[in-house]
């Protein structure tokens, strides 16, 4: 992680020092009153300025890039079960080691509470 990075990690947002920011005049009255507004985000479709995308393209073109989102967002959800599945397995198998051990520890620690008990009782 580069440190030159600087947003708000909850959110997922650049900060308010990061966004451009264009002048924009409130009232055409005599007095000049100058806010400025955060500039819009240029658009990272690749279109032809010189001519407009019909409304059909459009809804094609948003429609195109959900099936994509809702192709990626079905693998990702797919892998994510399937590593659920895998890990419940492994941990299936490891629940079952562990209680295996500690059945003989618990053998163990019988014996060796008989043998402690045994010298002491011959003193």
């Amino acid at each position: 992680a580069t440190s030159s990075l600087d947003h708000d990690y909850s959110v997922k947002r650049p900060r308010l020092a990061d966004v451009k920011m264009e002048p924009v005049e409130t009232t055409p009255s005599t007095t000049t009153n100058v806010f400025f507004a955060p500039s819009p985000a240029p658009s990272t479709a690749s279109t032809s300025y010189d001519e407009p995308l019909s409304v059909g393209d459009k809804y094609k073109t948003r429609r195109d890039k959900n099936n994509v989102a809702s192709k990626r967002s079905r693998e990702i959800r797919k892998k994510k079960y399937k590593d659920m599945d895998q890990e419940a397995d492994f941990l299936v198998v490891e629940n079952a080691r562990l209680e295996k051990r500690i059945i003989d520890l618990e053998r163990l620690a019988k014996q060796m509470k008989e043998v402690l008990v045994a010298k002491m009782s011959g003193k």
